[in-house]
């Protein structure tokens, strides 16, 4: 590594603010240990992000903060160009090499990462919030999201936590973000979670291309899910929930503009469904049209449900609005009548989840405009 050394935390877990041009080589074999170390130093991370964060910020800091693995190199790099018997090469000895983030992006990460890996992006969801955007860890991603990455599209039950990241990041200069997102899509198939998906692509997590998102076309490959649109039409619940999801949205959305003014949420709802879900809804076919309606419905009506008439005769939203959660941000709190759960998703379709084959982020996968 060049410029600035990079600071241990614990492990093989270091940190930097430097491009010091340290890539992932896909396909490497580290040893058990290893990553057991690597999940110990991940743990550490964690909870001394915020820690170590002021202390970068104390010096000079350009909001770029980057993981840096540190791995045992045996050294067998191959012909060092020399024929001759010459004695030391520079090679012997204790050897360690460098790697990153990336190593989330291989097909054989191990399950033993699952804990540490959360901990870290709930870790760096939190930094984001209280910066009011993500830090960057390279030129085209942010910290933490190789990890987000690969939890959501290996484990549906962290479909939600990587919504909630990509809503900190800054997806007005996004590059891999979409094809991060939609990979969870071609792994899971469409169920709640992905559902939720579909509908802060939409909304919270749009960024420069999610109306242009072909979501048929991530599911093309996999024949044994469906498109969007027939899933949706399949069964009315589903429907009814993703409504119910757009409405929520859009009203989370509208809370920053309007925190008590009913009559302005409700003049302003229609306008704001429109923006986020009308391009989109195009591609649903016969059922889009009628699921906008729906969530206009819908958001009308919870508005009128949190509001209050003060003695003055004026109509305010309560504090049950103003404190109100996208749908997706706390999935354990989420009433059993909003989720068709991802179990019953995957048993109505007869089929088991499917881990996405794609090992490497490619800034030319759906939705990776530059």
């Amino acid at each position: 590594m060049s410029g600035t050394s990079p600071r241990h935390l614990h492990g093989p877990v270091f940190v930097t603010t430097d491009d010091d041009a340290v890539y992932h080589e896909g396909g490497t074999t580290y040893p058990e240990q290893w990553y057991r170390d690597l999940a110990a130093g991940l743990d550490v991370a964690a909870q001394q992000l915020s820690t170590v964060l002021k202390a970068f910020e104390d010096e000079d800091f350009d909001d770029r903060l980057a993981l840096r693995f540190q791995f045992p190199d045996d050294g067998d790099d191959g012909d060092d160009g020399d024929d001759g018997d010459d004695g030391d090469d520079g090679n012997d000895g204790d050897k360690t090499g460098w790697t990153t983030e990336g190593i989330f992006e291989d097909d054989d990460v191990p399950e033993t990462l699952r804990v540490a890996a959360r901990a870290f992006v709930d870790a760096a969801i939190a930094v984001g919030l209280q910066r009011g955007d993500a830090l960057w860890g390279t030129d085209e991603s942010h910290l933490g999201q190789s990890m987000a990455a690969w939890l959501g599209r290996t484990n549906v039950d962290d479909v939600t936590r990587l919504i909630r990241f990509m809503e900190v990041c800054d997806l007005d200069h996004e590059v891999d973000h979409g094809w991060d997102m939609a990979r969870a899509v071609k792994a899971h198939g469409w169920c709640a979670e992905t559902l939720a998906l579909w509908v802060a692509r939409n909304s919270t997590c749009c960024g420069q291309a999610g109306h242009e998102q072909d979501w048929d076309e991530l599911t093309a490959e996999h024949p044994e899910h469906p498109t969007l649109s027939s899933w949706l039409e399949a069964d009315p619940s589903r429907g009814h929930l993703v409504s119910q999801m757009m409405a929520r949205a859009t009203l989370v959305g509208l809370q920053q503009r309007w925190r008590t003014d009913l009559a302005h949420v409700v003049a302003t709802v229609d306008g704001d469904l429109d923006l986020w879900f009308g391009e989109t809804i195009r591609w649903l076919g016969d059922v889009g049209p009628r699921l906008l309606s729906a969530a206009r419905d819908e958001a009308r009506a919870l508005a009128t449900t949190w509001s209050t008439t003060t003695a003055e005769g004026d109509v305010r939203c309560h504090d049950g609005w103003t404190s109100l959660k996208p749908p997706w941000a706390e999935a354990s709190r989420m009433p059993a009548s909003w989720v068709l759960s991802a179990t019953t998703a995957r048993r109505r379709r007869g089929i088991k989840p499917t881990c996405c084959a794609a090992s490497r982020r490619s800034s030319h996968g759906p939705g990776g405009a530059g």
